[in-house]
């Protein structure tokens, strides 16, 4: 009910809001149970997805870089399912690039500090803090913890994310 269209986004995009649903979650838990939650219905979402495409897509090969976030916690892939061709690129950077402008004009809100994560399909600037984020992996990060790495399954699917999560 939430398809108001017919971008592949947004399929995607409701294929991963029904695998939080099924997560039975209202909202992400907090910190990194939170970020793991967004990942699991995320590779969740993309082996679906993928699967439907091998099923239905007259077997093209999916290139799927996808960043979900509820703003706090996130989890973001690279990946393909291509047999022979890498993934499309994705940089991650971990602290600020530049000073928020907000600073300026309002003192720090509590709980407001903390790391950054950016995340880009190419380096935005010439810092050496960017890293690529390796092909067929997915990363989930919050603002408590360092950001994790996992790979992920020739479909999609993350290994270690278990049948009930």
């Amino acid at each position: 009910d939430i398809i108001r269209g017919s971008t592949d986004t947004e399929h995607l995009f409701a294929v991963f809001v029904g695998e939080l649903a099924r997560l039975g979650t209202q909202s992400a838990p907090d910190g990194a149970a939170g970020a793991r939650a967004l990942a699991i219905a995320l590779s969740r979402a993309l082996a679906k997805v993928t699967a439907l495409v091998r099923e239905h897509g007259g077997g093209e090969p999916s290139f799927l870089n996808v960043a979900v976030s509820d703003g706090v916690r996130g989890a973001v892939t690279r990946f393909t399912d291509h047999p022979t061709a890498g993934p499309e690129s994705l940089y991650m950077h971990l602290d600020e690039l530049y000073e928020p402008a907000g600073r300026q004009f309002f003192p720090s809100r509590e709980g407001d500090e903390g790391p950054s994560v950016l995340v880009s399909s190419e380096r935005l600037t010439d810092d050496e803090r960017w890293r690529a984020v390796p092909p067929n992996h997915l990363v989930m990060f919050d603002r408590w913890t360092p950001p994790v790495t996992v790979p992920l399954e020739a479909d999609g699917s993350w290994a270690d994310a278990g049948a009930g999560g």
